[in-house]
Order: C-alpha cells, then sequence, then structure tokens
C-alpha cells in the first residue's frame, strides 16, 4: 500500500473527502450568519444603538476565544461608527463571567447596551440588574447551558439548526459579518486562533475558517500574531506558541484590568503592540517557571482519577496543571487551588466521563460551575473538600472514561519524502476530531547516532530522524513513533520527529 492509501485509511477519508478536504481556498464556506436562530434580531438592536448615538460596552472573557471575540466586535462597531467600551475580567479578582459591581458600574456610567462574548449564559444577578436598569442585554456565548439569564438577544451554536460546536469569537465573527455585510479578513483570523484554541472540532465550517485564517496570517506581515512569533504560522504554531502566549497574560497578569491586552489586536500604533508583545512574552515565561515549581510542591491523590491540591497557586495556573497531569497518567483530572477559606479548581477529563453530568451531583456545595464536556472549572468552600473529592471518584464509577488511543500508521524510509510530506499538509488543518496522522518507522541501532540524551537517524536522500530524550529507551530493533515535520536546520528537507519508541 503507498503512503498516500496508508495515511487515506488511518484518517478514514475517500476520495470525495479528499476532495472536498482540499478545495482551493476560494471555494471554502463557512456558513451565514442568518444560520443562527436570533442573529437579526440581536443585529437590528445593535444597528439601533449604533443610529442612537448609544453607549456600547462589551464583557469579554480572559482566555484566547475571549480576547479575540472581544477584538473582533470592537473592531466591528468601530467600522460602523461607534467606538464600545470593553472589559477583559481578571481571573483572580473578577472571576468568570460579568458580577453585579461590574452590572452596577456599567449603569453608573451610562450605558445602553451590553454585548457578553464567551462568558456564559447564566449571569442571573448582573444580568437581571441590568434589565431592571433599562440597559438592554445581547449575550453571545458557545458554552453548554441548561437556561439563560434575562436578555433582549441571544446568539449560540446550539441554538443554530444544526448543533454545533463552535467558538465565542467564530459567534463574535459571524456577528460581525451580519453588521458588516462582507468579510474581513483581520476579524477572521481572530476567529480562526480562537477555534484551535479553544479546542473545537476541526471539521466543516471549523475547517474552513481554520484554512482561510492561515492564509491571511501568512499574507499580512504586520498582523499582529507576527508580534508573536516570527516565522510561517500554521496550527501547530498557533496551538503551542501563539494561542498559550496570549492566555499567559490572563493567567499571570495580577492587574485588575485585564483589558489592556486587547491593544495588541485593535490598535495601529506599532510601538503599543511590540510593547504588549513583550509583555505577553515576559508573562509567558513567568508562567512556565512557575508551573514548573508548581509541579513539585501539588499534593496527589490518584485512584479511579487524580485530585492535585495546591495551597496557593495562582489561579490561572490551575487549568494547566490539569491538563498536564491528565496528559501523564491518563485519568480524568481535578486540580484544586485553596485561598481565602475557597477551593477553586479546574476538571480535565476524557471521553465516556462529561463533567456537565460531574456538576449536578455536587451542585449543593458549588459557589460556581461550568464549562464544556472534557474541560471545566468549579469553586467550592472549605468545608466541602471531602465531600467533592468523594463525589469524583463516584461519578467516574459509574462513568466509565476511555482514553483515544491512535494506532500508529507502519512507513518505510522510502516514504519519508518531500512529495509524501506535501500530500500529507494537503490535509491540514489538523487538529480535535482529525488528529494528524502518527507514524511508524523501524530503524536498527546501528543506523542510530546518540548525541547527549537524543537520537539522530539518517533515512534517505530527502528525510532525517530526531528523537529528544529517547537515549534510555534504545534497543537492538526500535520502532519509533512520531510525526513527520518540516526541517526547519535543512531547507528542503523532510524530518521524522520521534516522540517515543514502542518496546
Amino acid at each position: 500500500m503507498n503512503f498516500k492509501s496508508k495515511v487515506m485509511n488511518y484518517l478514514k477519508i475517500n476520495e470525495e473527502d479528499l476532495m472536498n478536504l482540499t478545495l482551493p481556498l476560494s471555494e471554502l464556506t463557512y456558513g451565514k450568519p442568518s444560520d443562527f436562530k436570533g442573529m437579526d434580531e440581536v443585529s437590528n438592536i445593535i444597528m439601533g444603538s449604533i443610529k442612537k448615538h448609544e453607549k456600547i460596552y462589551i464583557f469579554g472573557d480572559y482566555d484566547a476565544d475571549g480576547i479575540m471575540a472581544t477584538s473582533i466586535l470592537y473592531l466591528t462597531l468601530k467600522k460602523l461608527g461607534n467606538i464600545p467600551s470593553y472589559y477583559i475580567p481578571s481571573r483572580s479578582i473578577d472571576g468568570y463571567g460579568i458580577q453585579l459591581k461590574h452590572a452596577q458600574n456599567i449603569v453608573k456610567d451610562g450605558y445602553n447596551l451590553l454585548i457578553t462574548v464567551d462568558n456564559g449564559v447564566n449571569q442571573k444577578e448582573a444580568l437581571t440588574y441590568l434589565k431592571e436598569h433599562g440597559v438592554k442585554v445581547i449575550i453571545t456565548d458557545h458554552h453548554e447551558y441548561s437556561e439563560v439569564a434575562p436578555h433582549d438577544g441571544f446568539i449560540h451554536p446550539f441554538e443554530k439548526e444544526q448543533k454545533e460546536e463552535q467558538c465565542g469569537a467564530f459567534v463574535a465573527y459571524m456577528l460581525s459579518l451580519s453588521l458588516l455585510k462582507k468579510e474581513e479578513p483581520l476579524l477572521l483570523t481572530y476567529a480562526a486562533l480562537a477555534t484551535i484554541s479553544d479546542m473545537m472540532p476541526l471539521k466543516g465550517a471549523n475547517r474552513n475558517i481554520v484554512r482561510l485564517g492561515l492564509k491571511y496570517m501568512n499574507e499580512d506581515l504586520t498582523h499582529p500574531f507576527h508580534l508573536l512569533y516570527k516565522g510561517e504560522i500554521d496550527e501547530e504554531v498557533i496551538g503551542f506558541q501563539i494561542a498559550p502566549r496570549i492566555n499567559a497574560y490572563g493567567r499571570m497578569n495580577e492587574e485588575s484590568n485585564n483589558s489592556k491586552i486587547i491593544s495588541l489586536f485593535i490598535d495601529t500604533n506599532y510601538e503599543e503592540k511590540e510593547h504588549m508583545a513583550h509583555k505577553i512574552d515576559m508573562l509567558n515565561e513567568q508562567r512556565k517557571e512557575l508551573l514548573k515549581k508548581a509541579e513539585v510542591e501539588v499534593i496527589i491523590k490518584e485512584n479511579l482519577g487524580v485530585i492535585l491540591i495546591h495551597p496557593n497557586l495562582q489561579d490561572g495556573l490551575i487549568g494547566l496543571l490539569a491538563a498536564k497531569y491528565i496528559s501523564l497518567k491518563h485519568k480524568p483530572t481535578m486540580a484544586l487551588n485553596f485561598k481565602d477559606g475557597v477551593y477553586k479548581g479546574s476538571i480535565r477529563s476524557l471521553e465516556g466521563a462529561s463533567i456537565v453530568d460531574f456538576f449536578p451531583m455536587v451542585s449543593p456545595y458549588l459557589l460556581t460551575s461550568g464549562g464544556h464536556a472534557l474541560a471545566g472549572a468549579l469553586s467550592f468552600k472549605e468545608e466541602y473538600l471531602e465531600k467533592i473529592c468523594l463525589a469524583f471518584e463516584e461519578f467516574l464509577k459509574v462513568h466509565p472514561y476511555q482514553e483515544k488511543t491512535l494506532q500508529p500508521i507502519l512507513i518505510e524510509n522510502s516514504d519519508v519524502t518531500v512529495l509524501n510530506y506535501a500530500f500529507l499538509r494537503s490535509l491540514a488543518p489538523f487538529g480535535k476530531d482529525f488528529e494528524e496522522p502518527l507514524f511508524a518507522l523501524n530503524i536498527p541501532l546501528s543506523k542510530c547516532f546518540v548525541f547527549k540524551n537524543h537520537v539522530k537517524s539518517y533515512i534517505n536522500m530527502e528525510s532525517s530522524l530526531i528523537g529528544f530524550n529517547l537515549k534510555d529507551q534504545l534497543k537492538r530493533e526500535n520502532l519509533f513513533l512520531g510525526h513527520l515535520k518540516k526541517d526547519t536546520y535543512n531547507k528542503g528537507k523532510i524530518l521524522f520527529q520521534a516522540n517515543e519508541i514502542l518496546d
């Protein structure tokens, strides 16, 4: 079987699927604003406010999705002649979503319309207060929900005729499209980044908007993302370089107002943008160091799941700790941070154990909760720690989870060529529900070269292998598992980047 057939079998696609996956960019579509129930009503409310010169306030969120969604709507309203105010809350000071104190300030400052992006749908106290004081409320969101707070307009991808998983910035972009009546490449790239950073399924409209977004990012050398990463941008660069930097600002910045980060994405002043990019990089480095320290200090309880308890960690790092341990232990993980009599936690789970099903089991003990099937957050008072931990174990007993395991594609040395790599990349972007193919390559010890703790090997005239920290796994015969990458040090060559050696 040739390389192309092996990859197509792995991805479970046929020739028709292949044609659709590789459509020319000019033929790509990602749906219409009218696909969203309530879009026309929301657009009319916003346009009415603009015509009346009313004050508009955008309330965002502190992750990359919320920051992108806020930037999209700010630039949209600005193009329509209204300069809105916006707010990105502090994770540690404000918590998640709009609170009563924010609503009171909005009323006090005379705003007429509030638009929320990516911060849930059920902040009843705050939104009820706004409605009672004559402020119109539009909710745009994408999270799981059972009920919606009082509002004048509501847009959510679950309310489409065909329910879809799409991020908050995608929803914001479709609202922008409805208002502007045309595609704005910069705004589309923001939705593309958030689609990857929020781990949306890379199928259908999500995949198409990412494909287009990557094209626009790389064509525009003045794009803000290039201040966070020098070089060609692909889905991996977004997922592992750019988005984590943006998220680091919300995780690490201790200022009471996180809104300054928006300047990188809406300002025209290059020096201001460069200054913000430098601060983001600095906070990202701090994040890495503090996370390393936290891994040493954390208390670990492991059974069916993993429970991590830290005495005093920054709120923004607790989710990263949970993500780290689920990848290490391959078990649903709840990471908890204790401060001022309250535990704040982040949960990461696996298929079969939806966090949405866990929250009702412990709802009497919770102060806050929210999220998706495989990632969520909660908080509760100190006295409920034991009950929450016991409930987590009970939940996992009745919700057996299963980690998705990928069977690698066994390839030969002759398969690792520039032509085959080009075919592989024609199928990109890869991500959730469309994973990058994992390859297996057999190389004997006699063909391996060891330097420090790393392994290198010549494959053929067009390619070589690199395996970092794999020296101790070497045997007489070695089946390397890894991915095909462009060799950035040897132009025009391909690299088999090995992650492990099978036993």
